[in-house]
């Protein structure tokens, strides 16, 4: 088992340039390549992210887009059969941060 945080890499946003659809690699030159040769090597994937306006953190975001470029090749979307994944969201904070899990203690007083 290999544990990965995310925010901690260098992930650029991916820019749609199609230049993957002939040679199979993206075009940035960030880590993204080396962390998806590292999720070949595993049979189960487990992705966590807290909820951030209705999405998954923004670096979540970024780094599933890149997947795309996996999807136009035979072999390059060969790593994505049969693995398994978890995807775990993490919600509590972005109920907290709307309030609508609990009334704020000014709140209560008014329904008092």
């Amino acid at each position: 088992m290999e544990k990965v945080i995310i925010r901690d890499l260098d992930i650029a946003p991916c820019e749609a340039c199609g230049a993957y659809k002939a040679t199979g690699q993206c075009t940035i030159m960030d880590d993204v390549e080396e962390l998806l040769d590292k999720m070949k090597r595993h049979d189960a994937w487990v992705l966590g992210t807290p909820v951030h306006w209705a999405g998954p953190s923004a670096q979540l975001k970024c780094f599933i887009d890149h997947w795309f470029s996996k999807d136009h090749r035979p072999q390059d979307r060969a790593m994505f059969k049969g693995k398994r994944v978890i995807a775990g969201v993490a919600i509590r904070a972005m109920l907290a941060m709307t309030g609508h899990d609990r009334l704020r203690s000014e709140d209560k007083e008014k329904v008092k």
